[in-house]
């Protein structure tokens, strides 16, 4: 499915959002770093994929597996990136194992780097982006990849945020998911 469509019509509804309010000062809320709580809490399923013991970690890596996850270009992105082999193995390793989970293969329509604008109670506009939304024909799955288990509230917080905003936008009964 091709995210163009999707990412314009965010793109002119933010741009309408924002040229509706002039003179007001609007700040984005971010759900991966800011601490409101989401106006719902939902059942966040954590789908824990079993690590080498050795696995690699940090900054790099995380980027590598969200780039082969979202496209599947291990090369490309292992060389912009600057990964070791060791980090392009794992990352290949950890996308065919999320691939073949049957989330992935009974979608009917995938959204990947899902934009999101949505203005708040608080007045402050939600702004973010899911890294991969599932639909089945009846319910649409958020999945929030996470290489690290830095701060697993955190990570729960910012995926129940990307629920209630898929909810408000669709209509439809979601299911959360959560890689780490």
């Amino acid at each position: 499915v091709t995210i163009l469509p999707w990412f314009l019509r965010w793109q002119e509804q933010r741009q309408q959002f924002l040229s509706d309010r002039p003179g007001e000062t609007i700040r984005p809320f971010l759900p991966s770093i800011d601490s409101i709580k989401p106006p719902m809490e939902s059942h966040i399923e954590v789908i824990q994929l079993e690590r080498a013991v050795t696995r690699p970690r940090g900054r790099r890596f995380g980027s590598l597996v969200h780039a082969v996850l979202n496209d599947g270009r291990i090369e490309l992105h292992s060389r912009l990136l600057g990964a070791t082999d060791e980090e392009k193995d794992e990352a290949m390793e950890i996308a065919a194992r999320v691939q073949a989970l049957p989330l992935f293969q009974n979608a009917v329509k995938t959204l990947r780097e899902f934009p999101l604008t949505l203005p708040i109670e608080t007045g402050e506009i939600l702004d973010g982006v899911i890294d991969v939304a599932l639909f089945d024909g009846a319910q649409w799955t958020v999945i929030d990849y996470k290489t690290d288990q830095a701060d697993q509230g955190r990570y729960i917080r910012q995926l129940q945020w990307y629920v209630w905003t898929m909810q408000q936008l669709t209509g439809l009964k979601k299911t959360k998911t959560s890689f780490f």
